[in-house]
């Protein structure tokens, strides 16, 4: 039977055979009766190079350690850079306005097959120079925005608690921390679900934010891309190229395999029963299509176009 410290040397020794070392030297596990580190930090970093350090947390009954690593060159990711359109009231009124004098008379004079891509273009025109792209830095989504002023409060008294507990190694301090930290949870569940029940009530379309909470929570948000195989003639397909490819074929060859001179004799005409039936069409006044347009719900979302329903309804 091994002793502490001669276990302690044998793992440092197994460590150092492979360049490695390791950083956390003091308890991150502090009861009345015991000092323990079994928290560790190992790599084969130059120790000049890092700094460790440990940090009470109390959500467990183990500290949290820190890593600092110094002089490494890495690209920050604590921001997202997306493309965004400002719609406020001011530009969708220069919009309306710009449109408005606009006499159409290029799409009034162009052949049919070129009118909607020479009205897409003026209109396009318009809608850029009003509403211009512009590149807006996001922070990284916060996921628990529910941790309100209050719990942090009664997290940071946890933690003043335990530094205190460290030092007298009270056993009283060490009932009152129990109690606190059973009141910090049953607080952070109630707010949480409290938030939670919010954001659905508020939610224009509860469906889709309940499972996107529901995914977020059960870390199924997540999308994971799995290629499709294929068994055919007894052969397995993986290659994702070649899995469309017997796809495309079949599909392509699927009414040639069907028609054979058993179903449909060669000589048949598949062309003797002919029908009369026309297409016809119903003329759509100004008022239905101002009608059908102002049923959608008026939002800032976009489809390939980039023209949001808002710009369509204000004008």
């Amino acid at each position: 039977m091994f002793s502490k410290k001669t276990t302690h040397n044998k793992f440092e020794n197994i460590l150092r055979m492979y360049n490695m070392v390791f950083k956390i030297d003091f308890p991150t596990r502090v009861t009345i009766n015991s000092k323990t580190a079994i928290d560790n930090f190992i790599t084969n970093i130059n120790s000049y190079k890092m700094e460790a350090r440990g940090m009470i947390t109390k959500i467990s009954d183990h500290d949290a350690q820190i890593l600092d690593i110094f002089n490494v060159n890495c690209k920050h990711r604590n921001k997202i850079k997306r493309e965004i359109r400002t719609f406020n009231n001011t530009n969708l009124k220069m919009f309306a306005k710009l449109i408005s004098k606009e006499n159409w008379m290029e799409v009034y004079q162009a052949p049919v097959e070129s009118k909607y891509d020479l009205f897409h273009t003026i209109f396009k025109h318009h809608f850029d120079s009003c509403f211009p792209k512009k590149f807006k830095f996001d922070k990284t989504y916060n996921k628990r925005k529910w941790i309100t002023d209050e719990l942090s409060g009664m997290k940071h008294e946890l933690v003043e608690l335990e530094k205190e507990f460290r030092l007298t190694k009270n056993q009283q301090t060490k009932n009152e921390i129990k109690e606190k930290r059973i009141i910090l949870n049953q607080t952070l569940y109630h707010t949480q679900k409290r938030q939670i029940k919010e954001k659905i009530e508020n939610s224009s379309n509860k469906v889709k934010t309940t499972w996107s909470i529901i995914k977020a929570k059960t870390g199924k948000d997540i999308k994971e891309k799995n290629n499709i195989e294929l068994t055919r003639q007894g052969q397995t397909i993986a290659n994702p190229l070649k899995v469309s490819e017997t796809f495309n074929n079949f599909f392509i060859n699927a009414v040639d395999n069907l028609i054979t001179p058993n179903i449909i004799p060669t000589n048949a005409n598949i062309l003797t029963n002919k029908t009369e039936t026309k297409f016809t069409f119903k003329n759509v006044t100004e008022q239905e299509k101002n009608k059908i347009i102002s049923s959608f719900e008026n939002k800032n979302s976009t489809g390939i176009d980039d023209i949001p329903i808002t710009v369509i309804n204000n004008h």
